[in-house]
Protein backbone atom coordinates (compact mmCIF):
# COMPACT_ATOMS: atom_id res chain seq x y z
CA UNK A 1 0.00 0.00 0.00
CA UNK A 2 2.80 2.40 0.30
CA UNK A 3 4.97 0.88 -2.15
CA UNK A 4 5.50 4.51 -4.14
CA UNK A 5 5.23 6.65 -1.02
CA UNK A 6 9.35 7.65 -1.20
CA UNK A 7 9.88 7.59 -4.84
CA UNK A 8 6.83 9.85 -5.18
CA UNK A 9 8.43 11.93 -2.09
CA UNK A 10 12.39 11.94 -2.69
CA UNK A 11 11.19 12.71 -6.87
CA UNK A 12 8.88 15.69 -6.64
CA UNK A 13 9.03 17.30 -3.06
CA UNK A 14 12.62 17.38 -1.98
CA UNK A 15 13.66 18.84 -5.25
CA UNK A 16 10.50 21.81 -5.21
CA UNK A 17 11.59 22.15 -1.56
CA UNK A 18 15.14 22.73 -2.30
CA UNK A 19 14.13 24.92 -5.29
CA UNK A 20 11.87 26.88 -3.12
CA UNK A 21 14.17 27.63 -0.31
CA UNK A 22 16.98 28.67 -2.21
CA UNK A 23 14.35 31.34 -4.03
CA UNK A 24 13.11 32.53 -1.09
CA UNK A 25 16.44 33.10 1.10
CA UNK A 26 16.32 36.87 0.73
CA UNK A 27 12.56 37.46 1.13
CA UNK A 28 12.54 35.23 4.74
CA UNK A 29 15.33 37.49 5.46
CA UNK A 30 13.83 40.54 4.89
CA UNK A 31 10.41 39.44 6.61
CA UNK A 32 12.61 38.59 9.69
CA UNK A 33 13.89 41.68 9.98
CA UNK A 34 10.18 43.70 9.45
CA UNK A 35 8.57 41.54 12.11
CA UNK A 36 11.52 42.09 14.54
CA UNK A 37 10.96 46.05 14.50
CA UNK A 38 6.63 45.23 14.19
CA UNK A 39 7.27 43.75 17.84
CA UNK A 40 8.10 46.45 20.21
CA UNK A 41 7.43 44.09 23.29
CA UNK A 42 10.06 41.64 21.99
CA UNK A 43 13.24 43.68 21.09
CA UNK A 44 16.32 41.83 19.93
CA UNK A 45 18.75 41.37 21.94
CA UNK A 46 22.12 43.68 21.49
CA UNK A 47 25.79 44.21 23.54
CA UNK A 48 25.13 47.29 25.87
CA UNK A 49 28.19 49.16 23.06
CA UNK A 50 25.12 48.94 20.79
CA UNK A 51 22.69 50.88 22.82
CA UNK A 52 21.99 54.75 21.76
CA UNK A 53 22.04 57.31 24.11
CA UNK A 54 18.81 57.55 24.66
CA UNK A 55 18.71 53.65 25.96
CA UNK A 56 17.23 52.14 23.01
CA UNK A 57 18.60 49.25 21.35
CA UNK A 58 19.82 49.58 17.41
CA UNK A 59 17.71 47.22 14.86
CA UNK A 60 19.93 43.93 14.34
CA UNK A 61 21.42 43.38 11.11
CA UNK A 62 23.07 40.28 11.17
CA UNK A 63 22.07 36.65 9.46
CA UNK A 64 19.38 35.21 11.01
CA UNK A 65 21.39 32.45 11.73
CA UNK A 66 23.19 34.83 13.90
CA UNK A 67 20.23 35.75 16.03
CA UNK A 68 20.22 32.95 18.72
CA UNK A 69 21.34 29.18 19.40
CA UNK A 70 19.15 25.88 19.76
CA UNK A 71 19.56 27.15 23.73
CA UNK A 72 18.30 30.12 23.08
CA UNK A 73 15.28 28.75 21.19
CA UNK A 74 14.16 26.68 23.81
CA UNK A 75 14.42 29.20 26.37
CA UNK A 76 12.17 31.87 24.87
CA UNK A 77 10.25 29.90 22.88
CA UNK A 78 8.76 27.16 24.63
CA UNK A 79 7.54 24.12 22.09
CA UNK A 80 3.66 24.22 22.70
CA UNK A 81 3.29 28.11 22.84
CA UNK A 82 1.14 29.53 19.56
CA UNK A 83 3.39 31.20 17.44
CA UNK A 84 2.22 33.58 14.72
CA UNK A 85 1.71 32.10 10.94
CA UNK A 86 4.37 34.57 9.93
CA UNK A 87 7.29 33.06 12.12
CA UNK A 88 7.69 30.00 9.70
CA UNK A 89 7.92 29.36 6.12
CA UNK A 90 5.11 30.98 4.36
CA UNK A 91 3.41 29.47 0.87
CA UNK A 92 2.73 33.07 -0.06
CA UNK A 93 6.34 33.65 -0.78
CA UNK A 94 6.43 29.87 -2.88
CA UNK A 95 6.36 30.31 -6.38
CA UNK A 96 5.81 26.97 -8.70
CA UNK A 97 8.78 26.83 -10.93
CA UNK A 98 8.39 26.91 -14.51
CA UNK A 99 10.99 24.79 -15.42
CA UNK A 100 11.69 21.32 -13.63
CA UNK A 101 13.38 22.52 -9.59
CA UNK A 102 16.65 22.16 -9.56
CA UNK A 103 18.74 22.62 -6.58
CA UNK A 104 21.81 23.98 -8.37
CA UNK A 105 23.31 27.19 -6.93
CA UNK A 106 22.57 30.79 -8.83
CA UNK A 107 24.55 33.65 -8.22
CA UNK A 108 23.52 35.67 -5.75
CA UNK A 109 22.11 38.93 -6.55
CA UNK A 110 23.17 42.43 -5.28
CA UNK A 111 20.18 42.97 -3.00
CA UNK A 112 20.88 39.58 -1.53
CA UNK A 113 23.82 40.36 -0.92
CA UNK A 114 23.98 43.28 0.78
CA UNK A 115 21.06 41.74 3.34
CA UNK A 116 23.69 39.41 4.82
CA UNK A 117 21.90 35.87 3.44
CA UNK A 118 22.82 34.99 -0.11
CA UNK A 119 21.41 32.22 -2.05
CA UNK A 120 24.71 30.78 -1.87
CA UNK A 121 24.61 30.92 1.87
CA UNK A 122 21.59 28.79 2.13
CA UNK A 123 22.51 26.39 -0.58
CA UNK A 124 22.68 22.46 -0.21
CA UNK A 125 26.61 22.34 -0.16
CA UNK A 126 26.53 19.11 1.93
CA UNK A 127 23.63 17.81 2.62
CA UNK A 128 19.85 18.85 3.08
CA UNK A 129 18.99 22.96 2.75
CA UNK A 130 19.72 24.72 6.10
CA UNK A 131 15.60 25.17 7.64
CA UNK A 132 17.43 26.46 10.82
CA UNK A 133 17.91 29.60 8.90
CA UNK A 134 14.53 30.08 8.30
CA UNK A 135 13.15 29.24 12.08
CA UNK A 136 15.59 28.16 14.68
CA UNK A 137 12.89 25.24 15.75
CA UNK A 138 14.14 23.07 12.50
CA UNK A 139 17.97 23.27 14.10
CA UNK A 140 16.56 22.12 17.71
CA UNK A 141 17.28 18.46 18.86
CA UNK A 142 13.62 17.32 18.93
CA UNK A 143 13.55 18.53 14.92
CA UNK A 144 16.49 16.89 13.99
CA UNK A 145 15.80 13.45 15.63
CA UNK A 146 15.32 10.35 13.57
CA UNK A 147 13.27 8.14 15.68
CA UNK A 148 13.63 4.42 15.36
CA UNK A 149 11.06 3.39 13.50
CA UNK A 150 11.35 -0.77 14.58
CA UNK A 151 9.35 -1.97 17.09
CA UNK A 152 6.43 0.70 17.45
CA UNK A 153 4.97 0.31 20.82
CA UNK A 154 1.77 2.33 22.09
CA UNK A 155 3.99 4.14 24.68
CA UNK A 156 6.72 4.93 21.84
CA UNK A 157 3.97 6.30 19.14
CA UNK A 158 2.03 8.16 22.14
CA UNK A 159 6.05 10.12 23.15
CA UNK A 160 5.97 10.96 19.40
CA UNK A 161 2.30 11.91 18.82
CA UNK A 162 3.77 14.78 22.13
CA UNK A 163 6.54 15.78 20.46
CA UNK A 164 4.21 16.61 17.02
CA UNK A 165 1.55 18.33 18.51
CA UNK A 166 3.89 20.62 20.46
CA UNK A 167 5.13 21.22 17.03
CA UNK A 168 1.56 21.88 15.80
CA UNK A 169 0.68 23.91 18.45
CA UNK A 170 4.00 26.08 17.83
CA UNK A 171 2.72 27.43 14.52
CA UNK A 172 -1.06 27.42 15.18
CA UNK A 173 -3.09 28.86 17.70
CA UNK A 174 -5.53 26.75 19.36
CA UNK A 175 -8.89 28.03 19.47
CA UNK A 176 -10.09 29.04 23.17
CA UNK A 177 -14.24 28.57 22.10
CA UNK A 178 -15.42 25.60 24.63
CA UNK A 179 -18.60 24.97 22.44
CA UNK A 180 -16.57 24.34 19.48
CA UNK A 181 -14.71 21.88 21.09
CA UNK A 182 -17.90 20.26 22.61
CA UNK A 183 -19.13 19.91 19.25
CA UNK A 184 -16.12 17.93 17.66
CA UNK A 185 -16.32 15.48 20.92
CA UNK A 186 -19.72 14.60 20.63
CA UNK A 187 -19.54 13.98 16.82
CA UNK A 188 -16.37 11.98 17.38
CA UNK A 189 -17.54 9.63 20.18
CA UNK A 190 -19.57 7.13 18.61
CA UNK A 191 -17.19 7.37 15.29
CA UNK A 192 -13.96 6.22 18.22
CA UNK A 193 -16.27 2.75 19.17
CA UNK A 194 -15.29 1.08 15.65
CA UNK A 195 -11.32 1.60 16.66
CA UNK A 196 -9.47 -1.61 16.51
CA UNK A 197 -6.91 -0.20 18.78
CA UNK A 198 -8.56 0.43 21.96
CA UNK A 199 -5.20 1.36 23.75
CA UNK A 200 -4.90 4.55 22.01
CA UNK A 201 -6.13 7.27 23.57
CA UNK A 202 -7.65 10.18 21.48
CA UNK A 203 -7.12 14.06 21.47
CA UNK A 204 -9.18 16.48 19.54
CA UNK A 205 -8.20 20.04 19.34
CA UNK A 206 -10.12 22.62 17.14
CA UNK A 207 -7.43 25.19 15.74
CA UNK A 208 -7.87 29.15 15.56
CA UNK A 209 -7.78 28.91 11.45
CA UNK A 210 -10.16 30.32 9.23
CA UNK A 211 -8.95 27.19 6.63
CA UNK A 212 -11.06 24.44 5.89
CA UNK A 213 -8.95 21.69 7.14
CA UNK A 214 -8.45 18.88 9.36
CA UNK A 215 -5.81 16.38 9.96
CA UNK A 216 -4.64 13.85 12.48
CA UNK A 217 -0.76 12.21 13.53
CA UNK A 218 0.42 9.10 15.47
CA UNK A 219 -0.72 9.30 19.36
CA UNK A 220 -4.04 9.70 18.46
CA UNK A 221 -4.40 13.68 17.76
CA UNK A 222 -7.00 14.83 15.56
CA UNK A 223 -7.20 18.32 14.60
CA UNK A 224 -10.14 20.48 12.62
CA UNK A 225 -10.24 24.19 12.17
CA UNK A 226 -12.35 27.42 12.82
CA UNK A 227 -12.91 27.05 9.45
CA UNK A 228 -14.02 23.95 8.55
CA UNK A 229 -16.89 23.92 11.71
CA UNK A 230 -18.04 27.31 10.16
CA UNK A 231 -18.23 25.68 6.71
CA UNK A 232 -20.10 22.52 7.86
CA UNK A 233 -23.08 24.00 9.57
CA UNK A 234 -24.58 22.31 12.67
CA UNK A 235 -27.54 20.36 11.07
CA UNK A 236 -24.79 18.99 9.20
CA UNK A 237 -23.29 16.64 11.78
CA UNK A 238 -22.59 13.79 9.06
CA UNK A 239 -20.33 15.51 7.14
CA UNK A 240 -18.58 16.41 10.31
CA UNK A 241 -18.45 12.55 11.39
CA UNK A 242 -17.10 11.91 7.53
CA UNK A 243 -14.30 14.25 8.38
CA UNK A 244 -13.08 12.78 12.06
CA UNK A 245 -13.76 9.59 10.82
CA UNK A 246 -11.14 10.08 7.63
CA UNK A 247 -8.66 11.20 10.21
CA UNK A 248 -8.87 8.46 12.70
CA UNK A 249 -8.69 5.81 9.99
CA UNK A 250 -5.50 6.99 9.31
CA UNK A 251 -4.34 6.95 13.15
CA UNK A 252 -6.47 3.49 13.94
CA UNK A 253 -4.79 1.86 10.68
CA UNK A 254 -0.72 3.58 11.16
CA UNK A 255 -0.40 5.14 8.26
CA UNK A 256 2.13 7.52 8.97
CA UNK A 257 4.20 4.70 10.65
CA UNK A 258 3.97 3.33 7.60
CA UNK A 259 5.30 5.76 5.74
CA UNK A 260 8.23 6.39 8.43
CA UNK A 261 8.97 3.05 7.76
CA UNK A 262 9.52 3.20 4.04
CA UNK A 263 13.46 2.64 2.97
CA UNK A 264 13.30 5.41 0.51
CA UNK A 265 11.35 8.15 3.43
CA UNK A 266 13.92 6.54 5.96
CA UNK A 267 16.99 7.95 3.63
CA UNK A 268 15.87 11.53 3.93
CA UNK A 269 18.05 13.35 5.43
CA UNK A 270 14.95 15.06 7.56
CA UNK A 271 14.45 14.20 11.39
CA UNK A 272 11.13 12.91 12.02
CA UNK A 273 8.90 16.01 13.04
CA UNK A 274 10.36 17.57 9.82
CA UNK A 275 9.27 15.08 7.69
CA UNK A 276 5.95 15.52 8.89
CA UNK A 277 6.07 19.44 8.50
CA UNK A 278 7.26 19.45 4.77
CA UNK A 279 5.62 16.35 3.85
CA UNK A 280 3.04 14.58 5.11
CA UNK A 281 0.92 17.46 6.69
CA UNK A 282 1.13 19.36 3.31
CA UNK A 283 0.72 16.78 1.25
CA UNK A 284 -1.01 14.03 2.63
CA UNK A 285 -0.72 10.48 1.96
CA UNK A 286 -0.40 7.97 -0.69
CA UNK A 287 -3.85 7.26 -2.72
CA UNK A 288 -4.62 4.27 -1.46
CA UNK A 289 -4.47 4.88 2.13
CA UNK A 290 -6.35 8.51 1.45
CA UNK A 291 -8.87 5.95 -0.18
CA UNK A 292 -8.96 3.72 2.67
CA UNK A 293 -9.79 6.27 5.20
CA UNK A 294 -12.48 7.39 2.93
CA UNK A 295 -14.15 3.61 3.01
CA UNK A 296 -13.62 3.14 6.36
CA UNK A 297 -15.83 6.72 6.98
CA UNK A 298 -18.44 5.85 4.35
CA UNK A 299 -18.54 2.69 6.59
CA UNK A 300 -19.09 4.21 9.74
CA UNK A 301 -21.84 6.46 8.82
CA UNK A 302 -23.49 3.59 7.40
CA UNK A 303 -23.41 2.02 10.80
CA UNK A 304 -24.78 5.21 12.27
CA UNK A 305 -27.79 4.92 10.30
CA UNK A 306 -27.14 7.54 7.35
CA UNK A 307 -28.76 7.74 4.05
CA UNK A 308 -26.96 7.66 0.89
CA UNK A 309 -27.35 11.57 0.76
CA UNK A 310 -26.38 12.20 4.35
CA UNK A 311 -23.07 9.68 4.03
CA UNK A 312 -21.68 11.49 0.78
CA UNK A 313 -22.56 15.03 2.22
CA UNK A 314 -18.97 15.94 3.42
CA UNK A 315 -17.16 14.77 -0.05
CA UNK A 316 -20.22 16.31 -2.37
CA UNK A 317 -19.59 19.23 -0.07
CA UNK A 318 -15.36 19.61 -0.48
CA UNK A 319 -15.84 18.50 -4.21
CA UNK A 320 -17.78 22.19 -4.31
CA UNK A 321 -15.20 23.82 -2.28
CA UNK A 322 -12.38 22.50 -4.52
CA UNK A 323 -13.94 23.99 -7.53
CA UNK A 324 -14.52 27.39 -6.10
CA UNK A 325 -11.35 27.81 -4.73
CA UNK A 326 -9.34 26.41 -7.70
CA UNK A 327 -8.02 22.46 -6.91
CA UNK A 328 -10.38 20.84 -8.20
CA UNK A 329 -7.87 18.49 -9.46
CA UNK A 330 -6.29 17.55 -6.41
CA UNK A 331 -3.08 17.07 -4.86
CA UNK A 332 -2.32 21.30 -5.25
CA UNK A 333 1.25 22.20 -4.42
CA UNK A 334 0.58 25.43 -1.65
CA UNK A 335 0.46 28.40 -3.55
CA UNK A 336 0.89 31.85 -3.23
CA UNK A 337 -2.32 33.41 -1.73
CA UNK A 338 -4.23 30.32 -1.80
CA UNK A 339 -3.06 28.88 1.56
CA UNK A 340 -1.73 30.86 4.64
CA UNK A 341 -0.02 28.17 6.39
CA UNK A 342 1.79 25.35 5.25
CA UNK A 343 -0.62 23.06 7.49
CA UNK A 344 -3.49 24.29 5.54
CA UNK A 345 -2.78 22.78 2.40
CA UNK A 346 -3.58 19.30 3.32
CA UNK A 347 -6.74 19.44 2.28
CA UNK A 348 -5.92 20.57 -1.17
CA UNK A 349 -2.77 17.93 -1.17
CA UNK A 350 -5.51 14.66 -1.41
CA UNK A 351 -6.66 13.14 -4.13
CA UNK A 352 -9.30 15.20 -6.47
CA UNK A 353 -12.74 15.54 -4.30
CA UNK A 354 -14.46 13.96 -7.39
CA UNK A 355 -12.39 11.07 -8.02
CA UNK A 356 -13.21 10.64 -4.30
CA UNK A 357 -16.87 10.94 -4.12
CA UNK A 358 -16.99 8.72 -7.55
CA UNK A 359 -15.58 6.21 -5.67
CA UNK A 360 -18.01 6.41 -2.43
CA UNK A 361 -20.60 6.27 -4.50
CA UNK A 362 -19.95 3.30 -6.31
CA UNK A 363 -19.41 2.13 -3.03
CA UNK A 364 -22.53 2.78 -1.49
CA UNK A 365 -24.29 1.44 -4.55
CA UNK A 366 -22.72 -1.98 -4.62
CA UNK A 367 -23.02 -2.52 -0.93
CA UNK A 368 -26.99 -1.71 -1.12
CA UNK A 369 -26.82 -4.30 -4.26
CA UNK A 370 -25.05 -6.84 -2.34
CA UNK A 371 -28.13 -6.76 0.52
CA UNK A 372 -30.67 -7.31 -1.97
Amino acid sequence: MVKHTGPMIVACLYLLLSAWLVGIAGKMHRQSLMEARREPTRPPKVASSERTSRGESRPETRPIAEKSSVTESKTADPPIVAKPLSTFPSPRELEKPATPPSIAVAKPTAKEAVLGTTVTDLAPKEGPPKLGRINAFFDSPIATKKWDVEGWTTEKESELGRELNAMVLRFNRKSTVGALERRVLEAADPILEACTRKEVKYNFLVLDSDAVNAFSHPGGYVYVTRGLLNWISEDENEALQFALAHEICHVDGGHALACLQDANVRKLPYGTLTIFYLFIFPRAYPDAMEFTADHWALVQLRRLGYTRRMSLKFINKLDHYAEDHEFLQGRAYPEPDRVSSLFDNHYRAHPAARDRAKRLLAEFDDSQQKKK
